[in-house]
């Protein structure tokens, strides 16, 4: 993992990290809010089952990943940070 060997080395020796998808490849920025709104060809990095899509051989966790985002919404609203 990164964080226990590649990110403390990288500290050490001034070398900067660039995040990959920090924002999950949209899911984290409200533009979708639902599995059926993730385009086919994004879905398999989403965690999503499209037909064909999904490579990993295992069942996709579009209602966690949704019901987590939603949680996060709410959150949001309550605290006054809304995703517009």
């Amino acid at each position: 993992m990164i964080e226990r060997e590649i990110q403390p080395l990288c500290v050490e020796h001034s070398v900067g990290i660039i995040c990959y998808s920090p924002l999950a490849q949209g899911l984290l920025t409200g533009r979708y809010h639902s599995a059926d709104e993730v385009p086919p060809g994004l879905a398999k990095r989403v965690g999503t089952t499209a037909p064909g899509e999904a490579q990993h051989g295992e069942a996709g966790c579009e209602a966690e990943v949704f019901a987590a985002l939603e949680g996060v919404r709410q959150i949001a609203a309550e605290v006054g940070q809304t995703d517009g």
